[in-house]
């Protein structure tokens, strides 16, 4: 819809007029002709055919989208796509749409009027053989920072702005709609196949490339797009429009940036509703469970204390993999109370073994936080209160974070930090040399100890760059007086490496897999000595 101003919009109603006045009484187009020329008119066509349906949607879109321009009332044969009820509402003056079918802030039609454009598209697809056309739902990534930091008339502003972009790079029948806070989409008219609308989806993209300029900041905004193909054979356009949303969110995981609907999404999408459904209940019925992994001194291999992973046995599934639903919880938010309870259960076993076992009391324990659970307001005084009725001293609890969880919300990640530390409380950063660390926010991180991603430390030897990346990483931690822990160590020749290098702790599979409670205290009762497993 290549709406460039009221020039280019006069421009193609002069055209629309022509392509109508063919079935309609000559006076009917002269009289249009005259009403774009004196820029008045009425807003509705009567006689469209199965060939102009296009025409009577953007007619619809462009008065919607804040254009006053004059639009044309063709006398002729009233059909289906505008119904006589319509057709009885021109007067000699414009007479705006009800506004119940757009968005107020961006101009652009709404779900409930996508909806019905939708409706007909499915209808139309059903009724002629070869008719195809196609869904693209985009969400704007990470539009909440984008409030949560700089306010939400900043955030109004540049949905606007967007909504703007969007209908000056995409074809003349394609129709644009806002249907939530940060969600838009698009109905592409008369595809041929799944490269058309992969098409439109790379235009949409490279159209958001640039920046925008909105309350005198840069914001560079991206999207994800999910494709619905109606050659999936919909009935009913909620069917499709779920189908859409699902391949979105499948596409904030690829390098592209969308992602085409297929039916084994459909499965997938279920399988996680079913898993977010057991997940709720789980922390009920008692099925998580922690297992540790010892973290070792180097080159002694003394254990000096564990990190606490979080493992789920389901009662018919089994064991299900983290991967699988720490995501989901994730997404779901229930995060916060699997990590309050990790956190909680962590310091427990700690406090236990350290009143059960001999020369215990020195042990640590390693805890991951999550995203949400470090913007969570009740973060520190929860830390706080394990901390208290538990009865571990604050610096034998080290929790990690990713180098993505400061960087998103840096000044606010750094204060809710330096709150953790002045309880006592150790940090380190966990997978570092994944994420996109900013050295110059580093140092100014109150972290005590970087880990190596274990990525980097399972290449060592085999090539070049990842050595070289753990060798700049020590160096670093080194530099400023901070401890270097080597993830995923699962050789000797890694371990050997590492030493050299003066890396100060290791942790990996080459001296311990992650082990439930009662095995980790079989190694603490081997006066913490472990030696490296050979093959």
């Amino acid at each position: 819809m290549l709406l460039k101003g009221e020039e280019r919009v006069l421009e193609r109603l002069s055209e629309v007029a022509g392509e109508l006045a063919l079935s309609a009484e000559p006076s009917a187009a002269e009289a249009a002709m005259e009403a774009l020329a004196r820029r008045e008119g009425c807003v509705v066509v009567t006689n469209l055919d199965g060939q102009a349906g296009g025409a009577w949607r953007w007619l619809e879109q462009a008065r919607r989208c804040g254009f006053e321009i004059p639009l044309i009332c063709v006398k002729g044969p009233t059909t289906d796509r505008c119904p006589e009820d319509e057709a009885t509402l021109v007067t000699n003056q414009a007479r705006p749409l009800p506004s119940i079918y757009y968005d107020p802030l961006t101009g652009l039609p709404n779900r409930a009027l996508f909806t019905e454009w939708l409706a007909r598209a499915i209808e139309r697809s059903q009724q002629q053989a070869g008719y195809r056309f196609a869904v693209l739902l985009l969400d704007l990534d990470r539009f909440k920072i984008v409030n949560d930091s700089l306010g939400h008339e900043t955030g109004d502003r540049l949905l606007i702005r967007v909504a703007r972009r969007l209908l000056a790079h995409l074809r003349f029948s394609d129709a644009v709609a806002r249907i939530s806070g940060d969600e838009f989409t698009i109905l592409l008219d008369d595809v041929e196949d799944a490269s058309d609308a992969v098409r439109i989806a790379e235009r949409v993209h490279a159209a958001l490339k640039d920046p925008f300029l909105v309350s005198g900041q840069e914001i560079f905004p991206t999207v994800s797009i999910g494709i619905a193909l109606s050659v999936t054979g919909y009935q009913r356009p909620e069917e499709m429009l779920q189908d859409a949303e699902t391949a979105m969110y499948r596409a904030k995981n690829t390098e592209a940036g969308y992602e085409i609907f297929d039916p084994e999404m459909r499965r997938k999408a279920r399988d996680v509703l079913r898993l977010e459904s057991d997940l709720r209940g789980a922390m009920e019925r008692r099925e998580f469970e922690l297992y540790y992994q010892p973290i070792l001194s180097m080159p002694e291999s003394k254990v000096l204390g564990f990190e606490a992973l979080l493992r789920w046995n389901h009662p018919e599934r089994g064991f299900v993999s983290p991967g699988d639903f720490i995501p989901v919880a994730e997404e779901t938010g229930l995060i916060v109370p699997i990590g309050d309870w990790v956190l909680e259960e962590a310091c427990t076993q700690l406090s236990r073994w350290q009143d059960e076992l001999p020369h215990a009391r020195q042990l640590t324990m390693n805890v991951n936080l999550s995203r949400k659970q470090l913007c969570d307001g009740e973060l520190v005084p929860r830390v706080e209160q394990i901390l208290r009725q538990t009865r571990i001293e604050p610096d034998r609890l080290k929790l990690e974070i990713t180098e993505s969880m400061v960087m998103e919300r840096e000044q606010a990640a750094i204060e809710v930090l330096a709150r953790l530390r002045s309880l006592g409380v150790f940090l380190c950063v966990d997978d570092f040399g994944t994420g996109y660390s900013s050295l110059s926010c580093l140092h100014r991180l109150p972290i005590q100890t970087i880990k190596i991603d274990r990525s980097f430390v399972s290449r060592m030897g085999i090539d070049m760059e990842s050595s070289e990346i753990v060798r700049t990483i020590v160096a670093l931690a080194r530099n400023l007086n901070k401890k270097v822990v080597a993830e995923g160590v699962e050789t000797l020749d890694q371990l050997s490496r590492l030493e050299a290098l003066g890396c100060d702790q290791a942790q990996g599979f080459l001296f311990s897999k992650p082990v439930n409670a009662r095995e980790a205290e079989e190694l603490i009762e081997r006066a913490y000595l472990l030696t490296p497993a050979t093959p």
